[in-house]
């Protein structure tokens, strides 16, 4: 683990496992997580030299990805070519990217919410350490008049509930807001999702985040997850 070595309110670390690697120099296999600033051919940086260069790393949950720019080199820092696992072959993989900081011993947020899974990393750039956040866990339940529900695999699902408690959230909450199907729409009727969160940056932890008329259009529906108002 990164240990004391590590982005400034950050929330816990989440889990991994290197699968296995090649870079220059001297690596070891979790010198990315060893909470040292070593030397750029040591065994506690990782150098991505060439295309034959490659970090194959297993997230265990959805993780937020902080990278700490090297004293010597920070401005090898070209974002990653990515593929991942399918259990049979390695695939392209596509995620919006922050160009790591080019100033020496600056973390920055390279990957928001990377998915679980196995992953290869490659191209020409040099960290001092990583840091794997776990990202803040959102939750989400439809309400229509004092009714809670919930939806999977396009079934909808009456909780039996009318007040959206934080313990309701955790065990019965959805990951992602559904897509609204004509027939959920029509079993719904006018509804609203509430959104819970555990993240200690917002000033507040349940809010509206998207009102459902049943005779609006679909694509009109998915444009509309704004946050509307404060649910107290």
């Amino acid at each position: 683990m990164a240990g004391v070595l590590k982005p400034s309110g950050v929330k816990g670390e989440g889990s991994w496992v290197v699968n296995a690697f090649s870079a220059s120099g001297y690596p070891q296999k979790d010198g990315l997580f060893d909470g040292k600033i070593g030397e750029y051919n040591g065994s506690s940086t990782f150098y991505w030299s060439d295309a034959n260069c490659y970090l194959d790393i297993t997230f265990n949950q959805k993780t937020n990805i902080w990278a700490l720019s090297h004293n010597d080199y920070p401005l090898r820092n070209a974002n990653f070519t990515i593929q991942k696992w399918n259990g049979i072959s390695w695939v392209s993989f596509s995620i919006i990217q922050n160009t790591r900081s080019d100033v020496s011993n600056i973390w920055t947020k390279v990957i928001n919410e990377m998915p679980q899974g196995r992953y290869r990393f490659s191209g020409f750039r040099m960290d001092a350490e990583w840091y794997l956040e776990l990202p803040p866990i959102n939750k989400y339940l439809i309400q229509n008049k004092n009714n809670l529900f919930k939806v999977e695999d396009e079934e909808v699902t009456d909780l039996g509930v009318v007040t959206p408690t934080e313990d309701l959230f955790k065990s019965q909450g959805m990951d992602e807001i559904p897509f609204f199907t004509e027939l959920m729409i029509t079993q719904l009727g006018n509804c609203k999702v509430l959104k819970w969160t555990d993240n200690t940056n917002d000033e507040k932890s349940l809010t509206l985040v998207y009102g459902c008329k049943k005779y609006i259009p679909l694509d009109k529906i998915q444009d509309e997850f704004d946050i509307l108002e404060y649910i107290e």
